[in-house]
């Protein structure tokens, strides 16, 4: 039977993050973290600039290092640099509840190639990557990647800007920490920055869910078979939606107001997103910002010519 996301997602959260403290328990000193290099580092073949990583946005909040040991207990050599995010419960905070690390290449573990891993300990699940924070903060970003952070940050430039990443799929209190954050510094706009792409959108339909009843997003087995459900609408509401889905076979219609909507695409859910955000949700103080490509630093690599347009989905 199909779990909702956001219960499989607390599940999910609960299990890595028991099985990472019976391991072993994140220590910062089992890592060596030092100030990046901002003139080589992983970051520049990714397209973001000197003055980026140099800006008072980001200047201390991106560095380097390595674990001070491999599996086998061999020391790692000083010289292999990954780029370290340092994860935290609030973006004034000096302690690293964990750190994220991103690889210069694709490093073959456990038979997966990847090219960032979080530390062991589970200290995700309740912190994120932010920027540095700015005096008078108006507008919260919140991306799954730093990276995709610093690329919108080189291509848009916004004033006043806190940005924030959760390290990819966002956890149940990460969610939460959205909200947290933006009531702690008075933040007016919150604006979700998820890739764009099916799982982006249902990462926005779940930070929808845990604030209206109204809207629940619920998954089968691996994430699919995804179905959007509306609960208790006005009857306006429910006859309008009547009417427009009149010839679509993917809505199902419960007699106690209830509509069940499968969804195949995330332009599909995008549309469910955005009704449900302007007449199901009481916060009106966030929106869905999506790049052009998969997330926006390819589109920062698109504008400067790094890959092609086409290949991403963008136009000139």
């Amino acid at each position: 039977a199909a779990h909702t996301a956001w219960e499989q997602s607390r599940a999910k959260d609960a299990g890595e993050t028991k099985a990472a403290e019976a391991k072993k328990e994140f220590s910062i000193d089992d890592y060596r973290v030092e100030k990046l290099d901002v003139y080589r580092n992983y970051l520049r073949e990714r397209g973001i600039s000197t003055e980026t990583l140099c800006s008072p946005e980001f200047r201390g909040s991106v560095m380097q290092g390595n674990r001070k040991t491999n599996s086998a207990g061999e020391a790692i050599p000083k010289w292999q640099n990954n780029v370290i995010y340092p994860f935290r419960g609030s973006p004034e905070s000096k302690d690293m509840s964990t750190l994220l690390q991103q690889f210069g290449r694709k490093a073959d573990c456990g038979g997966k190639h990847i090219d960032k891993v979080f530390a062991v300990g589970g200290g995700k699940a309740q912190a994120a990557w932010f920027s540095n924070l700015p005096a008078k903060p108006d507008r919260l970003f919140v991306f799954e990647n730093p990276l995709d952070a610093m690329s919108h940050y080189q291509l848009h430039k916004p004033e006043n800007a806190l940005y924030m990443a959760t390290g990819g799929r966002p956890a149940a209190k990460q969610f939460e920490l959205i909200d947290a954050v933006a009531k702690k510094y008075g933040i007016a706009h919150k604006h979700l920055a998820f890739d764009n792409d099916l799982a982006g959108c249902v990462f926005d339909a779940q930070y929808l869910a845990q604030k209206t009843p109204k809207y629940a997003v619920k998954q089968g087995a691996e994430g699919k078979d995804i179905t959007i459900e509306y609960k208790n609408l006005h009857p306006d509401q429910y006859s309008a939606m009547q009417k427009a889905a009149k010839e679509k076979s993917n809505a199902e219609f419960g007699k106690d107001g209830s509509v069940k909507v499968k969804v195949t695409s995330a332009e599909e859910l995008a549309k469910c997103n955005k009704y449900a955000a302007r007449y199901l949700c009481e916060d009106k103080s966030v929106d869905f910002l999506k790049s052009g490509g998969k997330d926006f630093n390819d589109d920062l690599r698109a504008s400067q010519g790094r890959v092609k347009y086409a290949d991403i989905g963008l136009k000139r």
